[in-house]
């Protein structure tokens, strides 16, 4: 190998192809721009199933490429031994300032090497690139800008620009121009280009009602983009009157909705585009909140504690042992293992805090919370509750556990002390175990094997933690990242890969946020949509609850969505059918780069 500098810093490389003399070699030039105070040269010979697009995008993982080396070194050290005369080469020359920071890239392919052939690499700066939306009034609300600098921070002109979106799995883009690849991603068939060192673009949002994630992907850029996650629903609500102070407003039926609202109980058929339907009303008395039953039954409690069968016909039933209780939130322990389902009660007035019975009436008995030393007088409220696996370390088998969590906190400040799982309870007790953070939202997967969801917190800030229970205490299943803290977590099969999705609400000074993520995985993490549509509703909402469940017939999982404006004036429900066509308008399309 020879190195020959020059003033435009052209770079001479010689590779051997072959062991003898007079064998072919191929005679590699690296030019780097002028100026770009290169002060180390190394070039990488690839033989893979991709080109130089593909590098030059940062299409391809750092695995993928090692996988791919089949030689490398550095100007002017050493010689490139061995490289295939005829299967195609993708070699990319990179420059390193004095610092190692990478400042230049460049890549060019050859296939058959014949006799002493020449290949010329040129280089451009590496690009850093910074995405933000195109237009804060949002109006154009599909465009993003990117903008890239060199490693001067001086603009990048003409340097182009795409894109790939994210999908759950099935899903299709929106618009048809695109190129579409089997594991429900898309780009542009093209790239744009900077302009004053900045390209907006406008990803296609899938063309149904769901979350997906946009990679920028700039030309020759310095580290990979960060990926920018969306979700595109119709978050407007229809307009309910429920009782004052009520969370638990909506309730899921046999592919139907029932809400509280001026006074009755009152189903709805909801439209494959998530349009209200009224079909029936059931006028209660003094409604404090509504449950759903595994048999599809949906329940009205009373703050009496009465239960009222609303769907799919009217049955009122009695209530024993509640005398002076009032009560004001309840949550379904649903069938377990062989623990038959159990209606948890939060009672504010005589008697124990917390009571449970059977979700169709019947006796009201003291729910046995454990309280550790001096938490004998913490306000007790409920978290949550749902089916969780234990594991049997020794055995090394699973049992299914009826589990509620309650929030235990100082009854004069309101600080959280603890959030305890309670299961495998008795009459008179139950076994328990702490969640990670005191006060923080519990959710549960459901499915074959069921597992704990709860907020977490570590170096990258807040997560959703995956939990089993394993002897009294967590073991952790995986991680992944929240925006924000969640405020209430749901879990269903939004997508058609029959993986577990989540979705959680987060509240904000401003309004809500609703977060998505999909079983499917993006590299190393899930994919993952975020949602801005709540704060940007005028005015702002919240959402009060969140329920997923089949309410539109067709067999998937919807999104139903609770809200009030942030002055608590006004409620509605919205819902967000997983399969409908999304509400994307006209959708832009780019300009290419010119030729």
């Amino acid at each position: 190998m020879s190195v020959n500098v020059q003033p435009m810093r052209r770079v001479l490389l010689i590779v051997t192809v072959a062991a003898c003399a007079d064998d072919p070699t191929l005679h590699v030039n690296v030019v780097h721009p002028a100026g770009s105070q290169v002060a180390k040269t190394v070039v990488s010979v690839y033989e893979g199933a991709f080109g130089c697009v593909q590098v030059e995008f940062g299409d391809l993982t750092a695995d993928q490429l090692s996988a791919s080396l089949v030689a490398e070194d550095t100007i002017p050290y050493g010689n490139l031994n061995g490289i295939s005369r005829t299967d195609p080469k993708i070699v990319v020359a990179r420059g390193y300032g004095a610092d190692g920071t990478l400042i230049t890239e460049g890549c060019a392919e050859k296939d058959v090497v014949t006799g002493a052939d020449q290949l010329e690499v040129d280089t451009v700066p590496t690009a850093t690139a910074s995405v933000a939306l195109a237009d804060p009034t949002h109006t154009d609300v599909f465009g993003l800008a990117v903008a890239a600098t060199d490693p001067d921070g001086k603009e990048l002109e003409g340097r182009p620009v795409s894109w790939r979106v994210y999908a759950p799995v099935g899903a299709t883009p929106a618009l048809t121009n695109v190129d579409v690849a089997p594991d429900s991603s898309w780009q542009p068939t093209a790239p744009t280009c900077t302009s004053g060192g900045v390209a907006v673009i406008h990803p296609v949002p899938p063309s149904t009602v769901g979350g997906y994630a946009i990679q920028a992907r700039v030309a020759w850029a310095a580290g990979p983009v960060p990926l920018y996650s969306a979700v595109v629903a119709d978050l407007s609500s229809t307009t309910l009157t429920p009782p004052a102070n009520v969370t638990k407003v909506c309730a899921i039926a046999a592919q139907s909705l029932v809400c509280l609202t001026g006074g009755a109980a009152v189903t709805y058929q909801v439209a494959s585009d998530g349009a209200l339907n009224q079909v029936n009303a059931v006028a209660l008395t003094n409604p404090v909140a509504l449950y759903s039953t595994g048999a599809g039954e949906v329940w009205a409690i009373s703050s009496s504690g009465a239960p009222t069968r609303v769907f799919p016909s009217v049955q009122n039933r009695t209530c024993t042992g509640c005398s002076g209780v009032s009560i004001d939130d309840v949550a379904l322990m649903p069938a377990c293992g062989g623990s038959p389902e159990k209606l948890l009660l939060h009672n504010t007035g005589t008697g124990k805090q917390l009571l449970w019975m059977d979700p169709a009436g019947g006796v009201m008995t003291d729910f046995p919370v454990h309280l550790a030393s001096g938490e004998l007088l913490a306000k007790q409220d409920i978290n949550s509750a749902g089916c969780a696996s234990e594991l049997d370390p020794s055995a090394g088998t699973y049992a299914t556990q009826q589990v509620a969590t309650i929030d235990l906190s100082r009854p004069a400040t309101g600080v959280p002390l603890a959030t305890r799982a309670h299961f495998a309870c008795t009459t008179s007790a139950c076994r328990t175990i702490d969640l990670p953070i005191a006060g923080g939202p519990v959710g549960f997967s459901g499915g074959m094997q069921p597992y704990v969801i709860a907020t977490s917190v570590d170096a990258t800030g807040i997560v959703l933690t995956s939990l089993l229970m394993a002897n009294n205490h967590w073991v952790e299943l995986a991680r992944e990242p929240a925006a924000s803290i969640p405020h209430r977590i749901a879990t269903g099969q939004l997508d058609d890969d029959g993986g577990i999705d989540k979705v959680w609400d987060m509240k904000t000074k401003l309004g809500g946020l609703v977060e998505i993520a999909y079983s499917r995985m993006v590299g190393d993490s899930p994919l993952e949509g975020l949602s801005l549509a709540l704060e940007q509703l005028e005015p702002p909402r919240i959402a009060l609850d969140l329920l997923v469940g089949d309410v539109t017939g067709d067999g998937r999982d919807d999104i139903i969505v609770v809200d009030q404006t942030v002055d608590g004036a006004q409620t509605g429900v919205a819902v967000a059918p997983a399969h409908a066509a999304a509400p994307v308008g006209t959708l832009r399309t780019d300009p290419t780069c010119a030729p």
